[in-house]
């Protein structure tokens, strides 16, 4: 598990947060341990002052497997939408907690069900925050 210290906003945190005790009371877990974590040890920071390089949630990022160097393309969300227009990345999923923070260039790690992965994030295409979209 992903140790260091990622970057949110203040505004992702309180939704984050929202979501987890939303989760908690409907007593579903899933990743909810290891979100948890990362949000008590994250920097928090107002949305205007988030690096553009960092991967904030309802961002659109290009990854590229570090073994495979297959590259795929994703978006981070609170939830999946059942008709997504691309690969939708729950922020509860191995792969949502893993992208969440962290920036470009950095390797994450994760789990998919068929064992470990590792991809590089090669860029971020879309991030809210860069636009001045601060409430998506």
């Amino acid at each position: 598990m992903n140790t260091k210290a990622i970057w949110i906003t203040e505004r992702d945190k309180k939704r984050l947060t929202d979501l987890v005790k939303e989760i908690r009371e409907l007593e579903r877990t899933g990743g909810l341990p290891q979100l948890q974590a990362q949000i008590d040890q994250a920097r928090v920071v107002a949305p205007n002052e988030i690096p553009e390089d960092v991967v904030t949630m309802n961002c659109f990022v290009r990854l590229s497997d570090v073994d495979t160097k297959e590259e795929t393309e994703c978006w981070l969300r609170f939830s999946a939408d059942p008709k997504p227009a691309c690969r939708v990345v729950p922020i509860l999923s191995e792969l949502g907690i893993a992208l969440l923070g962290n920036k470009e260039g950095d390797i994450i790690e994760w789990s998919d069900g068929s064992g470990e992965r590792r991809s590089k994030i090669v860029e971020i295409i879309f991030q809210p925050e860069r636009l001045g979209n601060y409430d998506l």
